[in-house]
């Protein structure tokens, strides 16, 4: 066999015993990695990872996707592992889960990848919140000059070249001689 076929299984009670475990599983593989639930480190993971470092193209069959939730600090080294399933071509499969077996991981990056830039709006949503209620302003500072841009549109320069000359678009241009116009009347 000379894919790179890697078993990871966790024996949390007799339940789930390696013994146990094993014959459910029914598949081929090249290592075996195990850990206990006891052991804080996961010693056991932590090779299957050196393992996968060093090799490409293969698949990981673990017994349920639970058997990965302690194995873990923080979402980031979470989306760590999957990436690197990703990079070094590995196939996730959860043997007793309901879960499409996909040759990468993608799907579940791009779930975390949602979440992560949710809760970032979330946070800056909040931050402008608590800075309105300060009195503070929100946002980018104001880099028009209405004046500079009436001044160049009176010199003959069309929005497109008073737009390149200020580093603004040109619809900024367009407000500029529009609020420019407003004030006047």
């Amino acid at each position: 066999m000379n894919e790179n076929v890697f078993l990871y299984l966790r024996s949390g009670n007799l339940r789930l015993s390696f013994e146990n475990q094993k014959p459910m599983v029914g598949v081929n593989y090249n290592e075996l990695f195990t850990d206990v639930s006891d052991e804080s480190d996961r010693p056991g993971f932590s090779k299957l990872v050196e393992r996968i470092q060093s090799s490409f193209d293969g698949t990981l069959y673990i017994y349920d996707l639970l058997s990965l939730d302690s194995c873990f600090e923080s979402l980031e080294s979470y989306l760590e592992f999957f990436a690197l399933l990703e990079r070094r071509r590995f196939k996730l499969i959860a043997l007793t889960d309901k879960i499409p077996q996909h040759p990468n991981v993608s799907f579940l990056l791009d779930s975390f990848k949602r979440c992560s830039k949710e809760l970032h709006r979330e946070h800056l949503h909040a931050s402008f919140s608590k800075r309105k209620l300060s009195g503070l302003s929100v946002g980018r500072p104001m880099q028009r000059n209405d004046d500079k841009i009436q001044e160049l549109r009176e010199e003959g320069l069309t929005f497109r070249e008073i737009a390149q000359r200020l580093n603004v678009s040109i619809s900024m241009v367009q407000r500029g001689l529009s609020s420019k116009f407003q004030d006047k009347t």
